[in-house]
Formats: structure tokens, C-alpha cells, sequence
């Protein structure tokens, strides 16, 4: 019997990315931890690239964090710090390497709208959402696609 080449690609995607999706996700969340209130304020995590070492087999991460220059060399002080406190949040040699990528922002807290000529939702694109989104049962997963398709039915400039 012949499956859809859907499900084939959604397990192979699956199996490739979960990884490194989900440690970036959790950098992403722990950040405020791993350097501080001050720190996280002017730097992203951006990337994670995994790659296996030749010599012991290991897989290996290297992160790579955006930051303004003024900040990047008190990064690179800090380098090891923030290693020892990521595997020390999320397990034994998460990540094994950090680079600093110059990004110009004054202050990465602030929301950057992607766009500024949105319009807003119709009531029946809202309840057709709803209804798309009714058999999601974790409250957290269901706002963020609601928030998704808000954005998706309401720009279309």
C-alpha cells in the first residue's frame, strides 16, 4: 500500500530538525538565565549547527549568538561562563562552542512589528480559526497558532 509522500517527509523532518529545534527553543527560554537580565536584552541565540567530531564520534554544537560589537568582546569574555551555565540548564555537553555575530540593534526586548500595514481579522476568518484550532487541547500551543493565523488572515497588503 502506497503512503502519501507527506507522511514520509513529516518523519524524516521530524528526525533532522527536532533536535535542533527544540535545544534552540530552550536557549531561547532559558537565556535570561544563562547571562543575565543585562546581557539578554542586547543578544539573541540565533543558530545552532550540530556536527559530529572526527576523532571521538561525538556530536557537537556550536551556538551562535546576535550581538552588537559594543557587546561582543564582554561575550567573549564571558564565553566560558555561559557554556558551563548552558549544560549545566540543559545536559552535559549541549552546546561545546559559542560564536558572536555582529547584529546592530540598540535593544532586542523591544517587539519589532514585521509589519506595519496589517489589517485587522474578520469575524468569520476568527471563527474559522477557532474552529481549525477547537481540538488543540494545550492552551499555550493554541494561542500561538491562533496569534499565527491572525497574522496570516490579516495582512493582505
Amino acid at each position: 500500500m502506497l503512503k502519501p509522500l507527506s507522511n514520509s517527509v513529516q518523519h524524516v523532518q521530524g528526525q533532522l530538525f527536532e533536535k535542533k529545534f527544540t535545544t534552540l527553543g530552550r536557549l531561547l527560554s532559558y537565556w535570561n538565565i544563562i547571562v543575565g537580565e543585562d546581557l539578554a536584552n542586547v543578544s539573541r541565540p540565533i543558530k545552532i549547527r550540530f556536527r559530529k567530531d572526527k576523532r571521538t564520534k561525538r556530536m557537537m554544537a556550536s551556538l551562535d549568538v546576535a550581538t552588537d560589537s559594543a557587546n561582543a568582546m564582554l561575550f567573549a569574555y564571558r564565553k566560558d561562563l555561559m557554556l558551563e551555565k548552558i549544560n549545566q540548564l540543559m545536559g552535559q555537553d549541549t552546546v561545546t562552542d559559542m560564536k558572536f555575530v555582529h547584529y546592530p540593534i540598540q535593544d532586542m526586548s523591544k517587539n519589532v512589528s514585521v509589519s506595519q500595514n496589517e489589517q485587522p481579522i474578520s469575524e468569520e476568518n476568527k471563527q474559522k480559526l477557532s474552529s481549525i484550532t477547537s481540538i488543540i487541547e494545550d492552551d499555550d500551543i493554541k494561542q500561538s497558532l491562533m496569534n499565527i493565523g491572525a497574522h496570516i488572515y490579516g495582512d493582505k497588503s
